[in-house]
């Protein structure tokens, strides 16, 4: 008699073997080719529609680090999740009367550190990244922004505190 860890290490076994597992394979699409959209997009390009470019759908996130930053690490980083997400890279345009979803090419992340100095100028910056609108046609889905806070320690509010 087979143990429960046993038969499931032979389904395992199994399901590797099948010749159905060999067949399933997620491909990329290509860069520049056009695709329908799926349902969750056609919501947001509605959405946007009708409310104009709102950020309804944005997800402010601000991280706070303290201490060294390896910049280029964290851009090579990011622009690497970037490359391998297709979804960070579509753009949504109209043609002949219907929705289609573009993606771009992976390109180079640029990461510039902006220094902040002022605690108020800080809060604004972080009040318009919170409200910052996207173009569904022209925008990346996604913005980031380093900044250097030299205005004091835990000054600003961050998205999400």
């Amino acid at each position: 008699m087979l143990t429960a860890k046993e038969r499931l290490r032979q389904k395992l076994k199994q399901r590797k073997q099948s010749p159905i597992s060999s067949q399933i394979k997620i491909v990329a699409a290509e860069s520049g080719e056009e695709k329908v959209l799926s349902f969750a997009q056609e919501r947001l390009w509605f959405l946007s529609r009708l409310m104009g470019n709102a950020p309804v759908y944005n997800i402010p996130l601000g991280i706070r680090l303290a201490g060294c930053l390896d910049t280029e690490a964290l851009r090579l980083s990011l622009q690497s999740i970037i490359h391998r997400h297709q979804a960070l890279r579509t753009r949504f345009s109209e043609r002949d009367g219907r929705v289609v979803q573009t993606i771009k090419q992976p390109e180079e992340l640029p990461l510039e550190i902006e220094t902040v100095y002022d605690n108020g100028k800080l809060k604004n910056i972080i009040q318009q990244e919170r409200r910052y609108c996207f173009d569904l046609e022209q925008d990346s889905l996604y913005r980031i922004r380093l900044l250097h806070d030299c205005s004091g320690i835990n000054s600003a509010k961050m998205p999400g505190e």
